[in-house]
């Protein structure tokens, strides 16, 4: 019984720190998007920052 909690409670905080990175490299994405010109690093700015949401939605 007790190696089922720690292996549950192993994989919930695995699982919440790698949410936790992801929604870090949104931050700074969006944050890189707010001071970007007008051209092709705003796109592909956009392009990371898609990929990090889609990733983050499965």
């Amino acid at each position: 019984m007790k190696k089922l909690i720690y292996l549950f409670l192993l994989i919930t905080l695995g699982l919440s720190k790698g949410f936790a990175q992801t929604n870090a490299k949104i931050d700074s994405l969006l944050t890189l998007l707010k001071t970007a010109k007008e051209d092709t690093n705003k796109v592909n700015h956009l392009n990371k920052l898609c990929g990090e949401y889609r990733k983050n939605r499965t």
